[in-house]
């Protein structure tokens, strides 16, 4: 296992990277094993981006910053995968093969997925992404030396977008961008329900094939 971290100045003040790795049989020479799993992220300050002291009043229309809780944006990333392949006899073997990737699964800055932070309020930001899943299945069989029999299982399924935050007290308000036309220093784009701007995006979507061939 390996672990590191950094501590910068701004507008970078940290970096981690954490990884690991196990494997081996499970029965002696019938059953294996291998799995990993890998965290890392980032944070780094929005210059000068504050959060919004009106964020979640119906009563209020405007931006507010609060000139003593700065934004940060954040980035993480995990990944976990694991396979094992069993040698149910000398002529047929069985595999399985899992992995799942997430992306911002725990950020908690302005991190929208589509635009820069600078100009948003962190109310009006969603969470980056969702999990991404592979799975796969094999079985073999070598009948002769010449002809072999084998089949497989594929499948993915993800989600991306702008997904909303949980838990989001905000979500029943209305949108709004507040425009400056002189360009004054409080405007951003925020909204009193919470979501971006551009709304939210909430698409998931999954793919599975298969395949199984007899050569000759």
């Amino acid at each position: 296992m390996k672990a590191q971290g950094v501590t910068a100045a701004t507008p970078l003040t940290k970096v981690y990277d954490v990884w690991g790795a196990i494997g081996g049989p499970i029965v002696k020479d019938r059953v294996w094993y291998y799995a990993n799993a890998h965290v890392g992220g980032s944070t780094k300050q929005s210059t000068n981006v504050y959060y919004n002291l009106n964020a979640g009043d119906p009563n209020s229309w405007l931006y507010a910053p609060d000139l003593d809780s700065a934004v940060a944006s954040d980035r993480t990333f995990e990944n976990a995968s694991g396979r094992v392949t069993w040698q149910v006899t000398p002529r047929h073997k069985v595999s399985g093969f899992w992995d799942a990737q997430a992306l911002c699964r725990t950020c908690t800055g302005a991190t929208p997925a589509s635009r820069r932070p600078a100009r948003v309020s962190p109310e009006a930001v969603g969470v980056f992404g969702r999990r991404l899943d592979v799975s796969q299945a094999t079985w073999s069989w070598p009948i002769t030396n010449r002809l072999l029999l084998d089949a497989g299982f594929g499948g993915t399924f993800f989600g991306f977008g702008n997904f909303e935050r949980d838990p989001n007290p905000t979500r029943d308000l209305i949108r709004v961008a507040e425009q400056c036309a002189s360009g004054c220093a409080s405007e951003r784009e925020h909204s009193r329900a919470g979501l971006p701007i551009a709304g939210l995006q909430h698409r998931h979507t999954g793919s599975y094939s298969g395949r199984a061939h007899s050569p000759t």
